[in-house]
């Protein structure tokens, strides 16, 4: 799979989603957990984090729309769908009343199942920076992470559309289908929502 190209990332769009995650103290929670626990490459993000952002910009409760917790690792020593599975119970114990479903994925195991649900095959990812650049749009090619009490972002495609409420496709690995599906419920939840056709 050919390296993406990533986009450099706005600093005053960076600050503005930092200040967002800060002033979040659910969202702070989990990631002063995840850093405290977790020790491969990590984040917290896709349409957990895109959702928390728009509620916040159209004055919505934070956990509106928002239908499951999306953690992503890069873990390539342990390709197992126990590790995925160990992580999520620990946040379960950890956060009991946290609401929504817990989805930890292994983006390093990405590829084993991959063919199976989509019916294509893909190659192994190098990295998570890498995995990021193939989720579904622009806005949810998302995550953030807590390095030493720094906020860290990978946005390979930036912040602007985020921001913006525009939603692009990322045809790298997302059939038209995938796309349509996923933006009906966003558009539902978010109808400030700019869709952009495939």
């Amino acid at each position: 799979m050919r390296s993406p190209v990533f986009r450099m990332i706005d600093p005053v769009l960076s600050a503005r989603l930092e200040a967002i995650v800060r002033a979040d103290s659910n969202m702070m929670a989990l990631l002063e957990f995840l850093a405290r626990i977790e020790r491969t490459p990590w984040c917290l993000g896709a349409g957990f984090l895109a959702g928390r952002v728009w509620n916040h910009l159209t004055g919505r409760p934070p956990g509106h729309g928002v239908k499951d917790l999306d953690i992503a690792i890069f873990d390539a020593a342990d390709l197992s769908v126990a590790r995925e599975a160990t992580l999520a119970a620990q946040l379960e114990t950890a956060f009991p009343d946290i609401g929504l479903p817990i989805d930890v994925k292994n983006q390093a195991r990405v590829h084993l199942w991959y063919e199976e649900r989509f019916e294509r095959p893909i190659a192994p990812f190098a990295n998570l920076e890498e995995a990021l650049s193939t989720w579904p749009t622009s806005v949810n090619a998302l995550g953030v992470s807590l390095v030493s009490g720094e906020i860290s972002t990978i946005a390979p495609f930036g912040l602007e559309d985020l921001f913006a409420m525009k939603v692009r496709p990322n045809k790298r690995q997302v059939t038209k289908d995938v796309y349509y599906t996923k933006v009906a419920r966003w558009k539902a939840c978010w109808p400030e929502l700019d869709i952009a056709d495939w």
